[in-house]
């Protein structure tokens, strides 16, 4: 997931619909398998949320003892919100 692949389909919803998307869910790990984002992907998805100025973000992070790569981590949305965006 990238900024760019966000902003792409919020200007689809906007523009297919009309609509202003005001909530975004974040999926993170992906179950079932496992696949986590990076801290500076979380870090990236809430600061785009914040400027698209998105009102709600909805964080499922139940799987996140599901990450089977040895070298991956996971990173609540809301740990990396406190940490790294409120902040700035």
């Amino acid at each position: 997931m990238t900024v760019e692949e966000l902003d792409r389909a919020y200007d689809d919803v906007v523009e297919t619909t009309g609509a202003t998307p005001r909530a975004l869910a974040i999926i993170n790990p992906g179950n079932p398998t496992g696949q986590v984002l990076t801290r500076e992907t979380v870090r990236d998805v809430l600061q785009w949320a914040h400027r698209r100025r998105i009102d709600a973000i909805v964080s499922d992070e139940v799987y996140q003892d599901n990450v089977y790569e040895e070298t991956a981590r996971f990173y609540s949305a809301r740990s990396v919100f406190f940490e790294d965006v409120l902040p700035s």
